[in-house]
């Protein structure tokens, strides 16, 4: 960096003068990843990713982009038996693994075919929709399982007052009453979904086929709902990474009356990011390792690779 530091943000050179030297001006020795990358998003890092993956695309040698390929190297859980994720062996044993990535995906890959399905039934990019899948199962708080999900369950009724319709559970981690938001709309003609119990919902998202399909569905959702505006004033509906983003609430895009009749998108935390690149939310970090990770997964191969152990049906020679 200008200050003589090395380069620790992979688009700082990407960024504007304006941003880097308000990064640079709060950097510190002392800092840890996390507070550097809270830093660097609230000097507005985050509105220059798009420049670094053009450049990125059009030359992968631009001098720039050192601290990215860095990133890509140490990548937690996408790189086999680096970064604090483990290696695992091929299923035919073989150290020189044709799939490096699997310790990454192999909760999720023998749901490859619903998640093609998935995709293609909700208008998703399966390549999006399987990186938010792996994702989401492998950071999973409480786990996937129904354990996980009735501790859960037990917690956010005594913390958030949701009286457990706020959690996270299954490969996908969608929040039980966005399951709900999306069986009411998509699945209506199976049963009137707004008198299901919190149980039935949850049993939903415990059924891994059932979950991938709601997920799509909420990823479509997010897509015809919510908007921002281009520097030109025009209306820019999502695409789908950036419904990939706002799949987590942690981007600012939440529900109003969750638990009530009309539950309602509330998006403007995350459309003012959009806008200005400045994202005022106490968890900013993890939106930032959350897209992180994600640009990982599109772009070191492991999605590639996932459908090519799901079709090889891998896991079954292990």
């Amino acid at each position: 960096m200008p200050n003589g530091r090395p380069v620790d943000q992979p688009n700082f050179w990407f960024a504007s003068e304006k941003v880097q030297n308000e990064y640079m001006s709060n950097w510190s020795p002392t800092m840890t990843d996390e507070q550097l990358a809270f830093s660097w998003v609230s000097a507005g890092g985050l509105e220059s990713f798009k420049a670094m993956e053009r450049a990125a695309k059009e030359n992968p040698h631009d001098s720039r982009l050192g601290e990215w390929r860095n990133m890509q190297k140490v990548a937690a859980k996408l790189n086999a038996g680096q970064g604090g994720s483990r290696a695992v062996a091929a299923p035919n044993g073989s150290s020189a693994s044709r799939y490096k990535y699997y310790g990454a995906y192999e909760q999720v890959v023998r749901y490859w075919r619903d998640i093609e399905s998935a995709a293609a039934n909700h208008h998703i990019n399966k390549n999006v929709l399987a990186a938010v899948i792996i994702w989401e199962s492998a950071h999973a708080r409480e786990g996937t399982g129904r354990m996980g999900a009735e501790a859960a369950k037990a917690k956010d009724d005594l913390i958030d007052g949701y009286k457990g319709w706020g959690v996270s559970v299954g490969i996908t981690q969608l929040e039980i009453y966005k399951a709900r938001m999306m069986l009411i709309k998509y699945y209506y003609k199976e049963r009137d979904w707004g008198k299901a119990t919190l149980g039935q919902v949850t049993n939903q998202l415990l059924h891994a086929p059932r979950a991938i399909q709601l997920a799509a569905a909420w990823m479509e959702y997010l897509k015809q709902n919510v908007w921002y505006e281009n520097k030109d004033g025009s209306r820019h509906n999502l695409t789908d990474r950036e419904a990939a983003e706002a799949y987590c609430g942690c981007s600012g895009v939440t529900v109003d009356n969750p638990l009530g009749g009309y539950p309602l998108l509330s998006f403007k935390t995350y459309k003012d990011w959009k806008e200005t690149g400045y994202l005022d939310r106490k968890d900013s970090t993890s939106v930032v390792n959350r897209q992180r990770d994600l640009e990982h997964l599109w772009s070191n191969g492991s999605v590639e690779e996932f459908w090519r152990c799901g079709r090889a049906a891998c896991w079954t020679s292990r």
